[in-house]
């Protein structure tokens, strides 16, 4: 109660919202795999022995067990986002 009386905090629960792109931030993207691709081409050998790979599952975006691992305080008043 201190949190919420004395504090004036309100208590929320977040979560991953996706959003959606501009048509700057796709062509900036589309650009950046086209150089990506390029050099791929060129030096196919050299960049196969520097990838990385790890299991899909450590990939995935974060999903608390709990909706109290979810839970956060912000001021009254404040923006949701």
């Amino acid at each position: 109660m201190i949190l919420l009386n004395e504090l004036n905090l309100r208590k929320i629960a977040t979560r991953w919202v996706p959003h959606v792109l501009t048509e700057v931030q796709r062509w900036l993207r589309y650009a950046i795999r086209s150089d990506h691709f390029a050099r791929w081409q060129q030096e196919v050998e050299k960049i196969l022995s520097r990838i990385i790979s790890i299991d899909e599952f450590w990939a995935r975006a974060y999903e608390p067990d709990l909706k109290c691992q979810s839970t956060d305080y912000r001021p009254a008043g404040s923006p949701w986002r």
